[in-house]
């Protein structure tokens, strides 16, 4: 955890530092492709930072102003907020429900914060892999901790 904070809370954007806590994540999860979303306004999101996606994978929720950001729904993050739990997505077949076509085992979790939902981070793999509760409750509090680091370095964060 302490590279995550320490990429978070270093300089330059927001953005990049988000992404280099991505990487972390990354490493300490073992999912290649990490997403994270914040909220914009009400059932908007906008993905402030990505690690291992293809640009095309995200391009088709980038509208013309991404300060709008784009509708909750249409990312895998989407029931993870409503609900306040991680959606897991395990072991996908050759017909997938997630939004990429190569994704084979996948977690969405909420980003909160003191009780805020903040935005979402999706944890996607290639490769299809059992996830147990060991594997979910790490991964939890990893997100967990990136909510409380976000929020340090930008109060504004999700609002």
């Amino acid at each position: 955890m302490h590279h995550i904070t320490s990429r978070l809370l270093g300089s330059g954007s927001l953005e990049e530092r988000a992404r280099l806590a991505l990487e972390e994540l990354a490493h300490h999860t073992g999912f290649p492709a990490v997403l994270l979303e914040t909220n914009v306004c009400g059932a908007r999101l906008r993905t402030l930072a990505a690690h291992g996606f293809d640009r095309r994978d995200l391009e088709c929720w980038s509208p013309e102003d991404p300060t709008a950001g784009y509708p909750a729904e249409a990312s895998p993050a989407a029931e993870a907020l409503t609900a306040r739990r991680p959606v897991v997505l395990a072991s996908v077949g050759a017909e997938t429900h997630a939004p990429w076509p190569w994704v084979r085992a996948m977690i969405a979790l909420p980003l909160e914060c003191a009780g805020e939902a903040l935005g979402g981070v999706t944890l996607a793999s290639p490769e299809p892999r059992a996830i147990d509760s060991d594997e979910l409750h790490r991964a939890a509090a990893l997100v967990a901790h990136l909510a409380q680091m976000l929020r340090f370095a930008d109060p504004d964060i999700g609002s």
